[in-house]
């Protein structure tokens, strides 16, 4: 945003400076970085002139200028603040949605483990008696699995 925020700045300014008719110098320094203005850098400088169209920069008043300026950076930041709540609320809700998503997730995962555990005591329920299966065996293996059961709720 900050970034978009000083573009809108730089744009602003180079066409408020081109409207009033001066000459705009731009021009790259040594570590990469464009540069703008009315009055021309150091020689030895690789320039872009541009000349704007329009009134000549002193019919403006100097204050006239500024407000205009003042005027255009408050628009800026409104429609920055704008932006940023509506950002704000679309993240809100994807959370949201993600959290119910998850919750849902959850649920049939706790739903499939129930269905599980209770055709486990359905089985033990009806398994025949032997030497080696004993109904005290039984009820142990059915109640470990009850208290799994309760343990998911």
């Amino acid at each position: 945003m900050k970034i978009i925020f000083c573009f809108m700045l730089i744009f602003t300014f180079y066409v408020s400076i081109a409207a009033a008719g001066d000459k705009i110098y731009q021009w790259v320094d040594e570590n990469g970085v464009k540069h703008y203005s009315d009055v021309p850098p150091e020689t030895g400088r690789e320039v872009t002139v541009r000349e704007g169209a329009g009134r000549n920069r002193d019919d403006y008043d100097a204050d006239d200028r500024r407000k205009n300026f003042d005027r255009m950076v408050e628009q800026l930041n409104k429609e920055m603040e704008i932006s940023e709540a509506q950002r704000k609320r679309e993240l809100k809700a994807i959370r949201e949605k993600e959290h119910l998503e998850a919750e849902k997730k959850r649920q049939a995962e706790l739903e499939k483990k129930r269905s599980k555990i209770l055709k486990e005591i359905e089985m033990l329920e009806k398994r025949a008696m032997s030497p080696t299966f004993t109904e005290g065996m039984r009820k142990a293996q059915i109640d470990k699995l009850k208290k799994q059961l309760q343990e998911l709720k």
